[in-house]
């Protein structure tokens, strides 16, 4: 316990990958011919950064109100309908799987992990509440908001377009127009819920970035995050068969790009999770929906380019700035 509460940073990136990896390994090796098995392990290990960001500020700040609050049962119950809904659609209408009860079920319980982890930000434990609260009052101008959702669809495009100048071929999917908003929009909720925003990045962003700003310059701590972010993904990327060219492409080359960039919207935000999630979930989003074409690196790398040097991430952020320490219901709490 001791060494938790002294090693944060340490003690979430190794609770975290040995949360993930675990399930990951339950997946992908010893479930591999159970789908409904590995349906849970999956999910269960894509919450590993939320769970073991969780863990780590309930063991370092564990002051508690003395009173619970109403409106948790509320909200965790809201969520959940939400998220299970979301986790239906999707394996219906994305992935194409008709819904079962079996599968109904498997859903149903995989919904509450969105529903606590949103929930945590009215917990009764000032270090939860604190690590969480974005996802119940997200923080920021709303521009923030639609440039999240915006950069990587647009990246993408002018990708394409760039493409088509110099002569290649550029194809959109054969969809209905309705299809075309209907699908996008329950992949993007999807991936808010369960596939790279609230799992994903109430860690990445919400702890680990956080933890490292205040003591590291925005691009360095960046550089830290997107490491261990993108080993985290290995198994997954091999439990897929994912070819090695673009195992190292996405996680070297992109993913290097896309934690300058999430740290950018995160910062910009005044270290909003919601953020930091909408812009993950609109990447995966828009890489599934819109032509892609290596020459979307191009208008991805001038972004980032100008987005360091206006900001100057080389420097550390002021000293007080909201994504470098707790929210400010519990200011006075240091997070390393």
């Amino acid at each position: 316990m001791d060494t938790i509460v002294r090693h944060q940073v340490a003690a979430y990136i190794v609770i975290t990958f040995a949360i993930s990896w675990f399930f990951f390994w339950l997946n992908f090796v010893v479930f591999k011919d159970v789908r409904a098995a590995q349906a849970l392990c999956g999910k269960i290990a894509a919450f590993g950064p939320a769970l073991a960001a969780m863990l780590v500020v309930a063991l370092a700040y564990p002051e508690r109100k003395a009173v619970r609050s109403k409106r948790r049962p509320v909200l965790f119950g809201c969520v959940w309908l939400v998220a299970w809904a979301v986790l239906l659609m999707n394996l219906k209408f994305i992935l194409g799987i008709p819904v079962t009860v079996r599968g109904a079920t498997v859903f149903a319980v995989v919904a509450l992990l969105p529903a606590w982890v949103v929930s945590a930000s009215l917990s009764r434990i000032a270090g939860v509440r604190a690590q969480f609260v974005t996802l119940w009052r997200p923080r920021g101008s709303v521009v923030w908001y639609l440039v999240a959702f915006l950069a990587y669809p647009a990246v993408l495009l002018i990708g394409a377009a760039i493409a088509w100048l110099t002569g290649d071929k550029i194809s959109f999917h054969n969809l209905s127009p309705t299809n075309y908003i209907l699908l996008p929009l329950i992949m993007f909720l999807d991936g808010i819920v369960t596939s790279g925003g609230v799992n994903e990045e109430s860690g990445w962003r919400g702890f680990l970035l956080r933890g490292l700003q205040s003591k590291h310059s925005v691009l360095v701590a960046a550089v830290i995050v997107w490491f261990f972010w993108a080993l985290w993904h290995i198994p997954y990327d091999i439990g897929l068969a994912t070819p090695l060219q673009q195992i190292l492409l996405n996680r070297i080359v992109f993913n290097l790009l896309a934690s300058v960039l999430f740290a950018w919207v995160y910062n910009r935000s005044n270290g909003s999770i919601m953020v930091a999630g909408i812009i993950h979930a609109s990447m995966n989003t828009a890489g599934a929906f819109l032509p892609i074409s290596l020459y979307f690196l191009v208008p991805l790398v001038i972004l980032v380019t100008l987005v360091v040097i206006h900001d100057r991430m080389w420097k550390r952020l002021p000293e007080g700035h909201p994504a470098s320490h707790f929210a400010a219901e519990s200011e006075s709490i240091e997070l390393v």
